[in-house]
């Protein structure tokens, strides 16, 4: 395991670099969907199980995200998809319960877990933050780190019960806090601890379902799931109910 961490480091810290951001928090990580020429669709989703899900085909990326999870969870899982997005290139799709590390089943999704912790919080950054407070660490101090960072207050807590920054019996003390009286007492807004619920779904997408359809890449029933997932209809692509055609699923091309 402890090699698939420093892995996961590794790779983390050449993206940063590459795009830039060196030890420095990233302010808006949905705005790399941009550079990155990634379609991203955002959903609220009934499946606590599905946090994001990826499509890959010939060089063409998707990421879902939903939007039934905090926004913090949600830059997480963006984190997460990245990792697939530079380094699963043969995947054509993987559907992903992230913040899980251990209990992943996949060893990908061990990595991609582990690299989106060191890509939103690296360790000399976050070392150095802390280093910085002269005063003993208690909640108010962490409530600033999981903003300056944008994560969840869990994952800044745990960040910093690996680091060495609390011991386990401060990480016992505060990791059962009840951050929504807390925050606005601190002049802080909910929406890292709070779903997002909102739905952004590119024309693209749509698009790019229909194409597939009709290129034989999926079938009739798949085209209806992947509609669904975001709350669209058949109706919404101008198509009817029909007969399920049997088509032989090749890979989801973009």
């Amino acid at each position: 395991m402890n090699n698939l961490k420093l892995e996961a480091q590794s790779k983390a810290n050449k993206i940063r670099n590459r795009l830039g951001f060196g030890n420095e928090p990233i302010q808006d990580l949905f705005n790399l969907v941009e550079i990155l020429e990634l379609l991203l669709v955002k959903k609220p989703l009934d499946r606590e199980s599905l946090s994001a899900l990826y499509l890959n085909h010939k060089d063409n990326r998707l990421v879902l995200i939903n939007t039934s999870k905090s926004l913090g969870h949600q830059y997480f899982s963006f984190a997460h998809e990245l990792y697939h997005y530079f380094y699963d290139t043969n995947i054509n799709s993987q559907i992903c319960n992230t913040f899980k590390f251990k209990k992943q089943k996949a060893k990908n999704e061990i990595l991609a877990d582990y690299f989106a912790v060191h890509f939103l919080m690296p360790h000399n950054s976050v070392i150095n933050f802390f280093d910085n407070i002269d005063k003993e660490i208690g909640l108010r101090e962490v409530i600033k780190a999981m903003h300056y960072f944008k994560v969840s207050y869990q994952a800044m807590l745990i960040r910093m019960k690996v680091l060495g920054i609390i011991d386990d019996k401060k990480y016992r003390e505060l990791k059962d806090e009840h951050l929504s009286s807390v925050l606005p007492k601190l002049g802080y807004e909910l929406d890292l601890i709070r779903p997002t619920k909102i739905t952004e779904i590119p024309k693209k997408y749509t698009e790019y379902l229909t194409e597939n359809y009709e290129a034989d890449k999926i079938s009739f029933s798949t085209l209806k799931i992947y509609l669904e997932e975001v709350g669209k209809s058949l109706k919404d692509i101008d198509y009817d109910e029909e007969a399920e055609d049997v088509v032989e699923e090749t890979s989801f091309d973009y």
